[in-house]
């Protein structure tokens, strides 16, 4: 493993959350993350780790907000969008070789799993992404003694 990075940043709207990652971020001083609506348990678990293994963890939720309120080209407010897939429901793990396991079934996780549900929340969430970029330029001028 190399030199500690003295900073990470992870901007996340709810991408990924059911999975149970390996805690791969255990050489990083510091790590922030952005949340939609409130984090699935397994989510919390993960930061749980990370503070476990002395990481300083930086968890804002915006709860008001949907998956991918980031993205200006969402629909604005946030609306149900049939056509993509959600893991919200899944409990997944990863391997160490990156595989990705449904933890209910054992074998490996594919969109056609059972816990996969379509209809989504979506859109573009003007307030929190403006209050994420904020927090995310405060943290920079920071780091690198812009101010």
């Amino acid at each position: 493993m190399g030199a500690r990075q003295p900073f990470a940043i992870q901007l996340l709207s709810s991408l990924g959350t059911s999975i149970q990652k390996l805690p791969r971020h255990s050489h990083l001083e510091r790590t922030i993350l952005h949340l939609a609506g409130r984090p699935a348990p397994i989510f919390v678990l993960y930061v749980e780790r990370l503070r476990a293994a002395g990481r300083d963890v930086e968890l804002t939720e915006y709860p008001s907000a949907s998956h991918a309120f980031d993205n200006p080209l969402g629909a604005q407010p946030a609306a149900v969008s049939p056509k993509f897939e959600s893991s919200r429901n899944c409990k997944i793990r990863e391997e160490a070789d990156g595989l990705l396991i449904n933890a209910d079934t054992k074998q490996q996780f594919t969109y056609r799993d059972a816990c996969v549900v379509h209809g989504p929340h979506l859109g573009y969430d003007p307030v929190a992404t403006q209050a994420a970029k904020t927090s995310v330029n405060a943290f920079l001028q920071t780091v690198f003694k812009l101010q």
